[in-house]
Formats: C-alpha cells, sequence, structure tokens
C-alpha cells in the first residue's frame, strides 16, 4: 500500500467476502488505518454473518446487515425474521441496511419475489431507522419505479452505480446518494463516467466493494479498502478538481448518512 489515504472513506466493501478469498482481512483492515482510511462500512450480504464481521470491529469501521437479492430464492420470510432478530441483537453497531436489492443479471428468482424481499428490508430499514445500501443490477427502471412508491425514513445508498444520467438524476432526486466503485474507471464505462461527471460532489461516495470490482490499474487482482484512492483519484480527474476536495466532500456525504 504505497499511497496514503488520508481522508478517504470506502463505502461499501466486505470482510467476511475478503476472509473467503483467504485474504489477511485483520491485516489488510489494520494497514488501512494506519495509512490514514478515515473510515470503511462493512457490507452484509447473509443472514447471519454479521456474527463472524463483528470482530474486525475498531474506531472508523461500520457494519451494515441485509440479504443479499439471492436469498429471492429461498424462503425469505424466515430469514428476514432472524435478520431483525440480529439488528435488534447488534443494534448499537449496525449503522446501515444493506446491501438488499434488485439483481436480474443473474435472475435468481421473478420479479415479484425479488420486490417483495426487498420491500420487507426496507420496512425493517424503516423500523429501526437506518439507511439502505441498494444493490441494483439491470433494474434501474423497475427499482426506480418501487422507491417512487417505497419512500425510505433516512437518506441512503445506491451501492456501485453503473447506470446513465437519466437514471442518476432520477435516484438523486428520489434523495439517494451514488457510490462509484472500480468500474467507473474502465474503459468501456462511458456512460457510468459520463453520469459521474454531471452530478454534484454532493452526491457522490466511493467505493471499492472489496474484494470484487479492483479498479483498473490493478483489474484481474484481488480488491482491498487500501485501494480506494484508484477511484477518489479517477473521479477527481473526471470532475476537475482536487482528490482533496472530493475527499472531505465524500466525507461530509457519507456522514450524512452513516451516523
Amino acid at each position: 500500500m504505497e499511497k496514503k489515504l488520508l481522508n478517504l472513506i470506502d463505502s461499501h466493501c466486505h470482510f467476511s467476502e475478503m476472509a473467503k478469498k483467504e485474504m489477511n482481512t485483520q491485516q489488510i483492515i489494520d494497514e488501512c488505518f494506519e495509512n490514514g482510511l478515515e473510515a470503511c462500512l462493512d457490507i452484509g450480504i447473509a443472514t447471519n454473518d454479521i456474527k463472524e464481521r463483528i470482530k474486525y470491529k475498531r474506531e472508523g469501521v461500520y457494519f451494515a446487515v441485509a440479504l443479499y437479492p439471492s436469498f429471492s430464492e429461498k424462503d425469505y420470510i424466515v430469514e428476514v425474521e432472524q435478520l431483525e432478530k440480529n439488528i435488534i441483537d447488534f443494534r448499537s453497531e449496525i449503522s446501515v441496511l444493506g446491501e438488499c436489492g434488485l439483481d436480474f443479471y443473474w435472475n435468481y428468482a421473478d420479479a415479484t419475489r425479488q420486490l417483495e424481499l426487498l420491500e420487507m428490508q426496507i420496512d425493517l430499514a424503516n423500523r429501526y431507522n437506518l439507511p439502505v445500501a441498494i444493490h441494483c443490477r439491470e433494474a434501474d427502471s423497475l427499482l426506480v419505479d418501487f422507491l417512487s412508491r417505497k419512500k425510505l425514513n433516512q437518506a441512503s445508498i445506491i451501492h456501485c452505480f453503473s447506470s446513465d444520467m437519466v437514471f442518476a438524476k432520477k435516484y438523486i432526486d428520489l434523495g439517494f446518494k451514488l457510490s462509484f466503485a472500480g468500474n467507473l474507471t474502465y474503459k468501456k464505462s462511458i456512460e457510468i463516467q459520463e453520469a459521474c461527471r454531471a452530478i454534484s460532489v454532493k452526491d457522490i461516495l466511493v467505493e471499492t466493494d472489496s474484494p470484487y470490482l479492483s479498479p483498473q490499474p490493478i483489474r484481474g487482482k484481488l480488491n482491498s479498502p487500501g485501494n480506494i484512492h484508484y477511484t477518489y483519484d479517477f473521479i477527481a480527474q473526471l470532475k476537475g478538481i482536487p482528490t482533496t476536495r472530493l475527499a472531505n466532500q465524500v466525507k461530509e456525504n457519507f456522514y450524512e448518512i452513516v451516523k
């Protein structure tokens, strides 16, 4: 890890997935914070994964819990009940409900089941006054329509925004921040880059989605929060502003949501 991470925030990473890839997760986290990382949000994707992830607790680490869209293929009513129990049991440690959402790239289940699972989780988030980190893959039209009708109590996040300026504006108008990941830096990501360039820095978050979506300079390698600076630098270049200015605003944006 060569570059200092002063004031940088990773708004979406997966400690449990890093561990599954046999990365030395604890060492990576410690090194990132020693190198100046401001904060990171460790995201949940399964019912009980918080019980394992909580061991990485330290100042600057925030936790989210949720059921990934793949749970739409299961008996998700039971899973949501267990998720609520985990929110209650770990309430003081939970800052966000995420990631939940819609995914029609993998076709986990039909739209009815995916939407019902998402709605149940948003109801949980509203019940416990939690912001939501939403996963969306090949489902923007359906998600925007759903979110136009289903209101969230807290300002929330579209994780790994991967659409165009039209949907960027729609999500922002609905009160969301857009979190950009390493795929923004890929040469073919023209629409995402145009959207990022067009929106205000007040609506931007930056993430690694570790251990996935490594940015272009290290594409093909496992990702970690220590690589967050690549995407910050790329966004700053896109928008023609200093990385320090971007970092200061993203920090403010993050703490508006994650308290």
